[in-house]
């Protein structure tokens, strides 16, 4: 992605990156790989690193700002972090995007572990993670999250 934006000016002059991981390891390794790259200095807003756990926090900071158009991967190693919220918080602004890694069989492991309900409730939201009608991972885990994705209203919120 910096490649290309070095190579592109419009896409380089317009382009905020914001790169996190728990592990600083990985970011400190991140950043200097960017840095390396040929041209990086001509990024007109320099990416930012950072070394933090995702949480209801994070969805908390883009609910209380407007967005420009935005694309949010989030790769929760699981689950740990992932949140209707958080994919919410970004879907609500035009033209964003969600791409996240969702593990079935860790969610399947998870559904019936009693150390894991706060997790799983933050995933499906209480009401439905704990409904009579609780089905495994695979099977309510259909969470639209794309242009053509059903949406409840005009929130752009996720339907589940």
């Amino acid at each position: 992605m910096l490649e290309r934006a070095i190579k592109k000016p419009r896409i380089g002059s317009r382009l905020l990156a914001l790169f996190n991981d728990a592990d600083q390891e990985y970011i400190d390794c991140l950043k200097e790989k960017a840095e390396e790259l040929e041209g990086f200095n001509r990024l007109r807003i320099r990416p930012e690193f950072s070394c933090e756990t995702v949480g209801e926090h994070i969805a908390e900071e883009f609910e209380k700002v407007n967005l420009i158009p935005t694309l949010l991967f989030v790769d929760p190693w699981g689950y740990k972090g992932l949140s209707l919220r958080l994919i919410n918080s970004v879907l609500k602004h035009d033209k964003s995007e969600v791409i996240f890694f969702f593990n079935y069989r860790r969610i399947n492991a998870a559904v019936d572990n009693p150390m894991m309900v706060r997790n799983i409730n933050r995933l499906f939201e209480k009401e439905r993670a704990n409904s009579d009608n609780a089905t495994p991972a695979s099977s309510i885990a259909s969470i639209a999250v794309s242009p053509k994705a059903e949406r409840s209203g005009n929130s752009g919120q996720v339907a589940i």
